[in-house]
């Protein structure tokens, strides 16, 4: 491929939509648990209010942030980025 083309290929990878999660917590349950939730149950979660949370790219935990909001809206505030 010419450096053109790479160009090219490079420019339109950019422009390739990707799924991005934030991860609010984690909790094993039961089947039984899941099966008897209602509207207004709590399951508390293992991730604590002050640490940052989780975000997935595509699946893999790639950054860490803090959840905010902007106006009506919910954001999250890049803390850190992961190493891999």
């Amino acid at each position: 491929a010419s450096a053109g083309d790479e160009g090219t290929i490079e420019m339109l990878a950019g422009e390739i939509p990707i799924s991005i999660a934030v991860e609010l917590g984690r909790k094993t349950v039961p089947v039984s648990l899941i099966r008897s939730l209602q509207e207004h149950d709590v399951i508390v979660l293992d991730q604590s209010i002050h640490e940052p949370l989780r975000i997935r790219v595509e699946g893999a935990v790639k950054m860490s942030g803090l959840p905010g909001r902007s106006d009506d809206r919910q954001l999250i505030k890049i803390v850190s980025m992961s190493d891999d």
